[in-house]
């Protein structure tokens, strides 16, 4: 399989990656093949060679067009953005060929991608059940024996370890929230990773979880660390805290 890129060298001033129309040769077998999954990896493809290799080269090849006396071509016309929220991430292929895609990066850099990619998760995630709790009791005060009604008993509880600030421990392992377990089931991650992030959201601020994430016991990688720290936000309600603090 390839897939080619392609820039082409044009006249601009003050270039951002937004501003990048990316040609991508994509096969079209694969991309119906790959569904949504060949598409996000084609579109950081895309996204990183804009970021890391066009930008760097559009601006050296403006200053040797100064330095030459060269009048460098128009820009090409724009192409679709790239769209980590809709049903389709890469624009569809021009239709004289079928293979061609002309897209247009976002802004930013291509680890933002994938947080909008993790953000898109989120938000497409079924809300949390509402938890209903029922408690039988009986109207006398004795201890309710009438056979007809059915009988709730607590049973005993084992009691675990004890909990610790050292290891996040809890006795048993409980969820910190619904899209935090639905990113370690996507990545197939351990149960016993929940501990450890406890550890890590109640030692370390916010701002560097992403960051501790990719080193250490973790040793995430990049989509992996940035889809993690936007559920641990959404389940610890991270934003809301921000949004209610009285402004200085």
């Amino acid at each position: 399989m390839s897939i080619l890129l392609r820039v082409p060298g044009f006249s601009a001033t003050n270039l951002s990656v937004e501003d990048l129309t990316i040609d991508a040769v994509v096969p079209p077998r694969e991309r119906v093949a790959g569904g949504k999954e060949f598409a996000r990896a084609v579109a950081m493809l895309i996204q990183t060679f804009g970021h890391d290799l066009a930008l760097p080269y559009l601006k050296r090849f403006q200053a040797r067009c100064l330095v030459e006396g060269v009048k460098a071509p128009s820009p090409p016309a724009a192409g679709r953005p790239l769209t980590p929220h809709g049903s389709t991430v890469i624009p569809p292929a021009l239709p004289k060929n079928g293979v061609l895609v002309r897209c247009r990066c976002r802004p930013g850099r291509p680890v933002d991608l994938t947080k909008d990619f993790a953000i898109a998760d989120m938000t497409a995630l079924p809300p949390p059940r509402a938890v209903r709790t029922v408690v039988v009791s009986s109207t006398d005060g004795s201890d309710n024996e009438n056979p007809l009604i059915p009988q709730i008993r607590a049973k005993p509880v084992r009691k675990g370890r004890e909990s610790t600030v050292e290891d996040g421990f809890l006795g048993t392992i409980v969820s910190i929230g619904p899209r935090t377990d639905a990113v370690i089931d996507r990545f197939s991650f351990l149960a016993q990773e929940i501990p450890k992030l406890r550890v890590l959201t109640q030692r370390n601020r916010s701002s560097r979880w992403e960051e501790l994430m990719r080193v250490g016991e973790f040793r995430y990688s990049y989509e992996q660390a940035a889809t993690m720290f936007e559920a641990l936000k959404a389940d610890l309600g991270v934003d809301r805290l921000k949004a209610s603090e009285p402004p200085l």
